[in-house]
């Protein structure tokens, strides 16, 4: 496998409501990877997701981004280092314009407007409501907006919580070929293997808070036993 290791868990243990829901969780995602994360029956992945962004519930294990050790970074040293995250609840300004809102999160002078030109090419549905407030923009759009916010920082690593659950497999899989040459990797996290896997370049199925398995999408998307533990089935691998 190609491309420098950019993101790194090493055995993380994470717990909430003082229970366990992640056990000695290890992955690796490369440069260049488009990583799909499938969320089994208790897979936790959920879990995995907010310990990415914030640490809340890490209990033991590391969390290396670019080599550099985050386990224990604020949420906004996190962005600072180049991990940048979108969810469905995502925090967007309702007063403030489209246009606003992209410029809190760009650099500043002639940087700052080439790359306000890039995301617009990369969000065309932006561009068209660039002076429209934010609180007036569907859910859908209102998660292209995040998106946009996140990829205003040119990160390392790109989170997705769930984009499927209000983008369209065609428009997503423009979003990551389009964004490719602003974020270096992506990781995301999806319930729906059918539709999340043709986008990925490798995929790994959370079950029970532990990683089961991982291979490419192709081989997973032939394996029954993915599709079992996604629709509900614990036990599908055993």
């Amino acid at each position: 496998m190609s491309g420098a290791i950019l993101l790194e868990l090493q055995g993380l243990w994470v717990a909430e409501r003082r229970w366990f829901v992640l056990y000695e969780l290890s992955l690796e995602l490369r440069a260049g990877e488009r990583l799909v994360v499938l969320d089994g029956v208790d897979g936790g992945a959920g879990a995995l997701f907010r310990a990415l962004t914030t640490g809340h519930g890490v209990v033991d294990g590391r969390i290396l981004l670019a080599g550099t050790d985050i386990t224990d970074l604020a949420p906004s040293a996190r962005r600072e280092a180049g991990l940048a995250a979108v969810d469905r609840a995502a925090l967007i300004v309702p007063e403030l314009s489209v246009d606003e809102q992209l410029r809190l999160y760009l650099p500043p002078g002639r940087e700052g407007r080439a790359r306000l030109e890039q995301l617009y090419a990369i969000l065309p549905e932006l561009r068209e409501r660039r002076r429209q407030a934010a609180r007036r923009l569907d859910p859908a759009l209102r998660y292209l907006l995040a998106s946009g916010c996140a990829l205003a920082r040119a990160p390392l690593v790109w989170l997705l919580d769930h984009p499927l659950a209000l983008l369209d497999p065609e428009r997503l899989a423009r979003l990551f070929a389009d964004s490719a040459a602003m974020v270096q990797a992506v990781l995301w996290i999806e319930r729906e293997p059918l539709r999340a896997l043709p986008l990925a370049s490798r995929g790994a199925l959370l079950l029970g808070g532990r990683l089961v398995h991982s291979d490419r999408p192709q081989a997973l998307q032939a394996d029954p036993r993915v599709l079992d533990a996604c629709r509900g089935d614990r036990f599908a691998f055993g």
